[in-house]
C-alpha cells in the first residue's frame, strides 16, 4: 500500500494536481447494475433508430445569405503568403510522417527525439502528436509495469510545450493504467487520472471514456464497471458506437447450413481467367472458411460477406505472391521447359524471390542509419528519411507492391511501353503508403471497436440505417477523427523516395527471356536480358526519364492472363460500401478512401473538412450511400459470349485482335529527300501509335474479363466518391458501370422485379435506343423493336454464329444484353411477369444544355433540348446542323467558294462534339479540330479541311448563340466573374500567392475550389535520376486563364451533379434501384415511369431557386473587401481625377490609399464618363499603347446578372422526353 501511495503522489505532483477528490468514494462500480444500464441503452437506441425511419422528402437545403463556409487568406493555417511554402515547411511535413513511421515499428527513442525538435506547430495538430506518442507508450508501460514514462511526458507537454492535454489525453493515460496487473495500483491510477481530467477539463467520465479510438471493447467495459457507469453517461456522438460493438461482443450467432456456390467452370482460355481471386481468396467462395482457426464458422450470411470482403483487401498481396508460386512451381513441374514458354507468372515469382533478399539487405541499411551514432552522410542520410517507411512494412509485401504497380503503370504518360519515371515513383511511393495505413487500421480494427462496429452495420438493414444516421453527429464534431487514428499523408518528396530505392532495386534483378540470333552463326539463342531499363524521351519539347519495358515482357503482357496483376483493393465489394461519416470515412472497409478525389488541392481539402466538420455534407454522404447500396451481378451469358471472342482472337466490338504484325512503311533510301524521310518517320510513329493503343486495349480488356470471371455468381456493390465539383464516380477503377460498352454489356442489377406492362414497353424502347434508334418517339421506337424480333432472337440464339446483328448496333455488348433478356421475356408463359434485372437507361438531353436553358430561361432552347412538352423529342444537334446547312446554303449562292464545297455536307455528325463541348467552353481553335475531323470523315481532302473547318466552326457558333442566346448571356457572365475573381487579392495580402481561386458553394452545401494554379517544381535526387516534382501543399498563384474558362463548364457539372444526387436520394425513399453515369440514370424497368417523375421533379426543385442570383450574392460576401486592379485612360474623367488627387497630396502609395482616393474621385468625376472603370474590368478590348492609362486598386465588383427569358420551369413536368 506504501507503493501504491508513493505512486499516487508522484502522480500528482508530477502533473500539478491537488486537492480533494471528485469521485465519489467508496468501491469504484457494480458491474451488473452497468450492465443493466447498458442493455436499457440500447433497447432505446434501436427503439429511437427505428422509429424515426419514415419516410421524407427531399428537398434542397435552404440557408441564410451568409451561410457558407469563407476561410479567409489569413484563415488557412500554413498557406499565406510564399514564406509558409518554403523548404522548412516541406521539411516539418515530411518529418510528421517520418515520427509516425518511427512510432509504428517501434523506434521510439527516434520518434521522441523528432517530437522534442518539432516547434511552431499548430495546437491542434501539436496535441494528436504528443498524444500519439502517448498511445505507444501504452505497451511499453504495460511489459514494464510502470506508468512514469507516460506521466513525466504528460508533465514535459504542459511545462516545455505549453500543451493542453484534451479528452484524448486522459483516454490514453486510462488505457496505460488498465496495463496494470496489480489491481489495487490499477484502481488508483485510474481514480487519479479521471480526478486530474475532471478538474482540468471540467468534464464529466463520459466524455473521457467515450474516446473509441482509443480503447478496445473489453476496456470499455471495465471503465463502465469501474467508475459505476452506464452507456447512457457517455458522450452523445459516442454512446451509440460504444453500445453497438458492446452489444455486438455478446452476441452469439447460430449455427446454420452454409448455402454452397457451385464453382464456376473455368473458361478455356489462353489469357485472361481470374483464378488468383477464387484460389487465395476463399472467403468469396468457401462455406467452410473462417478468418482465423480459433474463431468459430461464420454461416453463410450478410455477416460472413462481410468477413469475406475483410478478407478480399487484407490478403491482397498474399493473393499474388500465391499465384506467382503457383504457376513457377506447375512450370518446374512440367520439367526442363523452354525459358521462352515460362508463364507472366512464374517470371514474377523469380522477381519475387530475387527482390526479397535485396529489400532486406536495404532495410538492415536503414535499421544501421537510424542506429549509427556518428553523423549521418551521403546515402545513410537519405535512409533516416525513407527508411521508417520501409520499415512500416515486410520486404515480401514490398516487393509485391513494386512489381505490381510497375506492370499497372505501364503505358501511361503517353509513353509506348513503358512510363515516366516521376509517375512512376510517386506512384509506388503512394502504393506503400496507402498499404501501410490499411495495415495500421487493420491493426487497430483488431485491437479496437471498429470491427464490432461494423458486424453490426452489416447485420441487417435497420442497423446499416442506423449507421447512416451516425453520420450527422459525427459530421458535426461529436465523434471527429481520434488523435490516435490521425494519420498525415506522406508528402512529394518522401513518396518519390521511397519508391525509386524500390523501382531501382527490381530493376537490377527483373529479368525476361529473350530470343535473339547469332549475327555470325544464325543460331537461336535464349538470352535473359533486363525486363526494365531507363532512358530518355522527348515529349512537347521537355526531356523526360522514361522507364521502358522490353518487348519480351510487352509480349507476355498482351497474351498472357492477368491472375496475378489485379489489386484486390480495387475490385468491386461484396457487402455494402462503408457510409460515408464523414471527409474521410467511408467506402471500403480498410482502405484508406477520401469523399472527394482532389489532387493537389489543398484550399479544396480544407473548405470540405471545414463543410463535414459543420455537418454541410450530410445530403451528399447520403446520396453516395445510395449509389453504393445498388447491388449488381455479372451478366453470364455476355461474358461467356466476350470471352469466346477473346479466345477466338477476333476483332468483335470493342475487343481487338490478337494479331500484333503492324507494317511498317518501307525504308527509304539514305539519300532521299529530307521531306520524304520526315513522312517515313511520321508514319512510323503511327503505326507504332496504333501498336501501342491496340496492346493498351487488350491489357483493359483482360482486366474487364478476369475481374467479370471472379465475380460471377457474387452479389457485388460499387463505392462511390466524387471530383471537387460533385460528380460522382465509382472507385473500382478497372470495372464498374461508368466503364465502357463492354463493362455495361456485363452487368446487371442484382435485384430482379417483375417487367408489368409499363416495364415490356420500357425493355423494348431500350432495345431500340442501345441500337441507335434513339431519335424516334417512344411508340416508334418500341414499333422498331417488334419489327426486328426475328433479328434478336438470333442474336440471342445465336449470337457469333448468326446474322450478328447486334454488331451493327452503337452499343454493340448493351445490345447482345438487352437481346437476351428481351427474348427471355417474350418466350416466357407471361411476359409481364417475367422478373428483369436488366438496368434501363434514361438520359438527358445535352444535360450541360438543358441547366443552361433553364438558368437563362430561353424558350427556343429549352424546347431544343426536351424541356418543353412535344410529342416526339427534339435533336439539338440536328437543330444546330440544320441550322448551319442553310446559312451555308444563302453563302453558295452568293459565290462564297467555301460553301460551294460544303453544300450536302453539313450533317448532324459535323456539328454534334462542338454543340456537346461548346456548353463546356471549348475554345475556337478546339472547336475548329473537332470539325476538321469530322469534315476528313465526309470526303473533303486533307488539304481543304482546315480552312473549311474554320469557316464552319464560325457558323456553328453563331447557330448556338442565335438558339440559346440567355444561356450565352449567363456563360459570358460567369466566365467574366472567374475572370475577376481571380486577379483579386484579399486586403491582407502580400505578394501573388494570395490571388484568389473561385469558389463556390452547391444547391447541397459543397464547397467548390477550382484547383487551377501555376505549378511550382521542387527538384529531388533519387536512386533512378533527378526529378522533379509539384508542390501538392503550395498554394501557388493562381492560373487567371484557366479559372476563367473552366468555370462555366465547372458550374454547369455541379448542378448536373446536384440533380443526380438528388434524384437519387428521392429514388431511394421511394424504394426504387438507383445507379447514374452523370447525366445517364438506371432503373428496373418497371420504375422507369416512377424515376422519370422524380428525375423532373428534382430538376424543377432546383431551378426554381434563384440559382444565379444565390452565386452572386455569395460572391460578393466571399469576395468581400477584395481589391482588383483598376484602369482607366488619363485623359477619361477618372483618369483625370485620379491624377488630380494624386497631384495634392503627397503621401507613400499604398492599396489602401489609392483604394481611399478612388471613391472622392469617382463622386468627383463624371460618372457616367463611357469609359467607366468598372465596365473596363470585363472589357477584352485593348488600349491602344500611344494612350497613357492610369491604374489603382478598387473594390471588387460583379456586373449585373443578364435578365432572364420567360420560360417557366415548371412546364419541364409534362415533357415525356426531358430524360429518355
Amino acid at each position: 500500500m506504501q507503493r501504491i501511495a508513493a505512486a499516487r503522489r508522484h502522480v500528482l505532483t508530477t502533473c500539478s494536481l491537488s486537492g480533494k477528490s471528485v469521485l465519489p468514494a467508496g468501491r469504484l462500480s457494480s458491474a451488473s447494475s452497468a450492465s443493466f444500464a447498458l442493455r436499457q441503452t440500447r433497447l432505446r437506441s434501436t427503439s429511437a433508430a427505428t422509429s424515426g425511419s419514415s419516410q421524407q422528402t427531399i428537398e434542397i437545403p435552404k440557408k441564410a445569405d451568409d451561410d457558407f463556409i469563407i476561410l479567409r487568406h489569413k484563415d488557412m493555417s500554413g498557406t499565406t503568403g510564399r514564406e509558409n511554402f518554403s523548404s522548412k515547411v516541406r521539411e516539418r511535413n515530411e518529418a510528421f510522417s517520418i515520427y509516425y513511421a518511427c512510432l509504428a515499428t517501434g523506434n521510439v527513442e527516434r520518434a521522441r527525439s523528432l517530437l522534442s525538435r518539432l516547434h511552431n506547430v499548430p495546437p491542434a495538430t501539436a496535441i494528436k502528436l504528443h498524444n500519439q506518442y502517448l498511445f505507444t507508450l501504452v505497451g511499453e508501460c504495460a511489459k514494464a509495469q510502470d506508468l512514469s514514462p507516460m506521466t513525466q511526458w504528460l508533465d514535459k507537454m504542459q511545462k516545455e510545450f505549453d500543451i493542453v492535454p484534451n479528452e484524448t489525453t486522459y483516454a490514453i493515460l486510462c488505457k496505460g493504467a488498465l496495463g496494470l496487473t496489480d489491481k489495487d495500483m490499477k484502481e488508483m491510477m485510474l481514480k487519479t487520472f479521471a480526478e486530474m481530467f475532471l478538474k482540468k477539463k471540467k468534464g464529466v467520465l463520459g466524455d473521457m471514456i467515450g474516446q473509441a479510438g482509443v480503447y478496445s471493447v473489453d476496456e470499455i467495459r471495465a471503465l463502465i464497471d469501474m467508475f459505476g457507469l452506464s452507456v447512457a453517461n457517455i458522450k452523445q456522438g459516442s454512446r451509440q458506437v460504444i453500445a453497438d460493438a458492446l452489444a455486438a461482443a455478446e452476441r452469439q450467432v447460430p449455427e446454420d447450413d452454409v448455402q454452397n456456390i457451385a464453382e464456376v467452370a473455368p473458361t478455356k482460355v489462353s489469357g485472361p481467367g481470374m483464378h488468383l481471386l477464387k484460389q487465395s481468396l476463399a472467403a468469396l467462395i468457401d462455406p467452410n472458411y473462417s478468418a482465423s482457426d480459433n474463431e468459430a464458422r461464420i454461416p453463410f450470411s450478410m455477416l460472413e460477406s462481410y468477413e469475406r470482403q475483410k478478407i478480399l483487401e487484407e490478403s491482397a498481396l498474399d493473393a499474388a505472391v500465391a499465384r506467382w508460386k503457383h504457376d513457377h512451381e506447375e512450370t518446374a513441374n512440367r520439367g526442363k521447359l523452354n525459358p521462352l514458354q515460362k508463364s507472366l507468372n512464374a517470371l514474377l515469382w523469380e522477381w519475387h524471390q530475387a527482390l526479397v533478399p535485396l529489400i532486406k539487405d536495404e532495410v538492415r541499411r536503414c535499421k544501421e542509419a537510424q542506429e549509427g551514432t556518428k553523423q549521418a552522410k551521403g546515402a545513410d542520410l537519405d535512409r533516416l528519411a525513407y527508411g521508417p517507411c520501409l520499415l512500416l512494412l515486410s520486404p515480401e509485401q514490398l516487393s509485391t507492391i513494386t512489381i505490381l504497380e510497375l506492370l499497372r503503370l505501364q503505358g501511361t504518360g503517353g509513353v509506348a511501353e513503358g512510363m515516366r519515371v516521376a509517375r512512376a515513383v510517386l506512384s509506388l511511393g503512394k502504393q506503400v503508403e496507402s498499404e501501410a495505413q490499411a495495415d495500421m487500421l487493420k491493426q487497430q480494427a483488431d485491437s479496437g471497436i471498429l470491427v464490432g462496429d461494423m458486424k453490426t452495420i452489416f447485420s441487417n438493414e435497420k442497423a446499416f440505417a442506423l449507421a447512416k444516421a451516425k453520420a450527422k453527429s459525427r459530421a458535426k464534431g461529436d465523434m471527429a477523427t481520434p488523435d490516435t487514428e490521425w494519420r498525415p499523408d506522406w508528402p512529394h518528396t518522401l513518396r518519390a523516395r521511397v519508391g525509386s530505392v524500390l523501382i531501382s532495386l527490381l530493376m537490377h534483378v527483373a529479368k525476361v527471356p529473350n530470343e535473339a540470333e547469332n549475327s555470325v552463326t544464325g543460331e537461336k539463342l535464349v538470352e535473359v536480358t533486363p525486363a526494365f531499363f531507363h532512358a530518355y524521351q522527348y515529349s512537347n519539347g521537355k526531356k523526360l526519364g522514361v522507364i521502358k519495358m522490353h518487348p519480351a515482357l510487352m509480349r507476355h503482357l498482351g497474351t498472357d492472363p492477368m491472375r496475378g496483376n489485379v489489386h484486390p483493393r480495387l475490385l468491386p465489394m461484396v457487402v455494402p460500401p462503408r457510409p460515408w461519416l464523414s471527409w474521410n470515412n467511408g467506402g471500403y472497409l480498410r482502405a484508406k478512401t477520401r469523399v472527394m478525389r482532389s489532387r493537389d488541392a489543398p484550399e479544396q481539402l480544407l473548405y470540405l473538412k471545414k463543410a463535414s466538420d459543420r455537418g454541410d455534407l450530410d445530403l451528399v454522404f447520403a446520396g453516395l450511400d445510395v449509389l453504393g447500396r445498388t447491388a449488381w451481378a455479372i451478366n453470364r451469358r455476355v461474358l461467356d459470349v466476350a470471352v469466346t471472342v477473346w479466345n477466338a482472337g477476333e476483332a468483335i466490338a470493342s475487343i481487338p485482335a490478337t494479331d500484333t504484325n503492324f507494317e511498317y512503311p518501307p525504308e527509304p533510301p539514305a539519300d532521299c529527300d529530307p521531306a520524304i524521310r520526315a513522312l517515313y518517320v511520321r508514319k512510323c510513329k503511327e503505326v507504332a501509335h496504333a501498336n501501342q493503343n491496340k496492346h493498351s486495349l487488350r491489357c483493359d480488356v483482360n482486366y474487364k474479363l478476369e475481374i467479370a470471371r471472379a465475380f460471377v455468381n457474387e452479389k457485388m456493390y460499387f463505392p462511390h466518391n466524387i471530383d471537387f465539383r460533385g460528380r460522382a464516380y465509382p472507385i473500382p477503377p478497372h470495372f464498374n458501370h461508368l466503364g465502357n460498352d463492354l463493362c455495361r454489356g456485363l452487368l446487371v442489377f442484382h435485384e430482379a422485379k417483375e417487367l408489368g406492362a409499363a416495364g415490356l414497353r420500357w425493355l423494348k424502347i431500350h432495345m431500340a435506343n442501345v441500337r441507335g434508334f434513339d431519335k424516334a418517339n417512344f411508340s416508334e421506337r418500341a414499333a422498331y423493336t417488334m419489327e426486328n424480333l426475328e433479328n434478336i432472337f438470333d442474336s440471342a440464339d445465336n449470337p457469333l454464329g448468326g446474322k450478328r446483328w447486334w454488331l451493327e448496333a452503337e452499343d454493340p455488348w448493351q445490345c447482345l444484353a438487352t437481346c437476351f433478356e428481351l427474348a427471355d421475356a417474350l418466350r416466357s408463359p407471361n411476359p409481364e411477369k417475367y422478373m428483369s434485372r436488366m438496368p434501363v437507361h434514361q438520359d438527358g438531353t445535352c444535360n450541360g444544355l438543358q441547366h443552361y436553358a433553364a438558368l437563362g430561361g430561353d424558350i427556343v432552347g429549352a424546347k431544343q433540348v426536351n424541356l418543353e412538352p412535344s410529342d416526339s423529342p427534339q435533336d439539338v444537334y440536328t437543330g444546330v446542323a440544320n441550322l448551319v446547312a442553310a446559312e451555308v446554303e444563302r453563302d453558295a449562292a452568293a459565290g462564297n467558294v467555301n460553301a460551294q464545297e460544303l453544300v450536302g455536307k453539313i450533317t448532324r455528325k459535323v456539328v454534334k462534339q462542338t454543340v456537346m463541348t461548346n456548353v463546356y467552353g471549348v475554345t475556337w481553335i478546339g472547336a475548329r479540330d473537332q470539325i476538321e475531323g469530322q469534315l476528313k470523315d465526309v470526303g473533303i481532302p486533307d488539304d481543304r479541311a482546315f480552312a473549311l473547318a474554320a469557316y464552319v466552326t464560325k457558323i456553328v457558333f453563331s447557330a448556338m448563340k442565335s438558339m440559346f442566346s440567355g444561356a450565352h448571356m449567363i456563360q459570358d457572365w460567369l466566365s467574366d466573374a472567374a475572370k475577376v475573381i481571380a486577379k483579386a487579392h484579399p486586403i491582407d495580402a502580400d505578394d501573388d500567392t494570395a490571388m484568389t481561386a473561385v469558389i463556390w458553394t452547391t444547391p447541397l452545401n459543397l464547397p467548390v475550389v477550382q484547383p487551377y494554379r501555376k505549378i511550382s517544381r521542387k527538384q529531388i535526387m533519387t536512386n533512378l535520376q533527378t526529378v522533379f516534382i509539384s508542390n501538392p501543399d503550395a498554394m501557388n498563384e493562381v492560373d487567371v486563364r484557366k479559372q476563367r474558362t473552366a468555370f462555366p463548364p465547372n458550374f454547369i457539372h455541379s448542378l448536373d451533379a446536384t440533380h443526380m444526387l438528388m434524384s437519387a436520394l428521392a429514388t431511394s425513399e421511394a424504394g426504387i434501384t438507383f445507379a447514374a453515369v452523370h447525366d445517364s440514370y438506371w432503373t428496373h424497368a418497371s420504375d422507369v415511369d416512377k424515376m422519370n417523375v422524380m428525375l423532373r421533379d428534382a430538376f424543377v426543385r432546383l431551378h426554381q431557386d434563384d440559382i444565379m442570383g444565390n452565386l452572386k450574392r455569395e460572391f460578393e460576401e466571399r469576395y468581400k473587401g477584395y481589391k482588383t486592379q483598376m484602369s482607366a485612360l488619363a485623359e477619361s474623367a477618372e483618369g483625370k481625377a485620379i491624377l488630380a488627387q494624386r497631384a495634392s497630396k503627397s503621401r507613400a502609395k499604398s492599396k489602401e490609399a489609392d483604394v481611399a482616393d478612388v471613391a472622392d474621385a469617382v463622386d468627383a468625376a463624371d460618372a457616367a464618363s463611357s469609359t467607366s472603370a468598372v465596365a473596363a474590368m470585363f472589357s477584352e478590348e485593348v488600349v491602344p499603347k500611344q494612350k497613357r492609362t492610369v491604374k489603382w486598386w478598387g473594390d471588387l465588383v460583379f456586373r449585373p446578372l443578364p435578365a432572364k427569358g420567360e420560360w417557366d420551369v415548371q412546364n419541364l413536368k409534362q415533357s415525356q422526353y426531358f430524360f429518355s
